[in-house]
C-alpha cells in the first residue's frame, strides 16, 4: 500500500467499487498481517474456487485489530486449526491474519451510489500465532516468543538387582545322641545248692526226723515198716 509522503499515512488502494461501511476501518490494513482479537461465534465451511478444496471458516464478533475495534463481525478463512480446540461461543481468541478484499452482494435495503450490485468488503486469512485468551492457551506459539527449553529427560534408572531370597536361619549343630543303655535285667537268685551229704549233716537230719516222729524208737518202727 502506498503512503502519503507528508503525513506518512496509508493511502487506500484503488478499489473496484464502494467500500463496505460495516468494515471500512479495515481498509488501511488491506493485504497486511495484523493482530486480531475477537469472540468466537460459529464454524462453517468454504470451497476454494481455484482448487475446489473445502476448508473451515470461523465467524468472529467484536473484532479488534491491534487493540482497536474495527467491526462488529467478520469471517476468518482457513480456520481448521481451531476445530480441535473445543472452543465455545463467546470465547475470546487472538491470532495474526492477513486482511483480504472480496466483493459481496448488496443486502436487502443497501444501495450503491455507483449503481453496482456489490461492495468491497474484507475477510481474514491464514491465521497464525493462535491463542485462546480466556484459557491462556496457545494453539500455535508466536515466532517472536522465546521458546521454553525442553525439559531435561530424567536419567534412566539404574537396573535394580533383584533381591535374593532370605536365607533360613542356620540350624544349631546337632548334638550326637548317646544311645540309651539297655535296661539292666532284674537279678534272679541263683538256685540253692543241694546240701552236701556229710556225716554231720546226716546226723542232724536223722535227729530232726526222729523228733518229728516222736522219738528215735518211733523212727525205728517207721523204718521197719518201710523195709517190709
Amino acid at each position: 500500500m502506498a503512503t502519503n509522503g507528508l503525513y506518512q499515512q496509508p493511502v487506500p488502494p484503488l478499489l473496484p467499487g464502494e467500500v463496505d461501511q460495516e468494515r471500512k476501518l479495515l481498509l488501511p490494513y488491506l493485504d497486511r498481517r495484523v493482530t486480531v482479537t475477537g469472540l468466537f461465534y460459529k464454524f462453517d465451511a468454504w470451497t476454494d474456487r481455484d482448487n475446489a478444496r473445502e476448508y473451515a471458516t470461523m465467524a468472529l464478533n467484536d473484532v479488534e485489530v491491534d487493540g482497536k475495534l474495527v467491526c462488529g463481525h467478520i469471517w476468518l478463512h482457513h480456520a481448521d486449526e481451531f476445530l480441535g480446540s473445543k472452543i465455545q461461543r463467546g470465547e475470546r481468541v487472538r491470532f495474526t491474519a492477513l486482511v483480504r478484499l472480496y466483493e459481496r452482494k448488496l443486502k436487502d435495503g443497501e444501495r450503491s451510489s455507483i449503481g453496482k450490485k456489490t461492495v468491497c468488503s474484507f475477510t481474514l486469512h491464514r491465521p497464525d500465532n493462535i491463542e485462546l485468551v480466556d484459557r491462556r492457551l496457545a494453539l500455535r506459539p508466536a515466532e517472536a516468543r522465546p521458546l521454553a527449553a525442553p525439559p531435561t529427560p530424567p536419567a534412566p534408572a539404574a537396573p535394580s538387582t533383584p533381591a535374593l531370597p532370605a536365607m533360613p536361619p542356620a540350624a544349631p549343630p546337632a548334638v550326637p545322641q548317646t544311645p540309651a543303655l539297655p535296661a539292666t535285667p532284674p537279678l534272679v537268685p541263683a538256685p540253692a545248692s543241694p546240701p552236701v551229704d556229710t556225716p554231720l549233716v546226716l546226723v542232724g537230719a536223722v535227729k530232726a526226723l526222729a523228733k518229728r516222729c516222736g522219738g528215735l524208737a518211733e523212727l525205728r518202727k517207721l523204718i521197719e515198716l518201710l523195709e517190709e
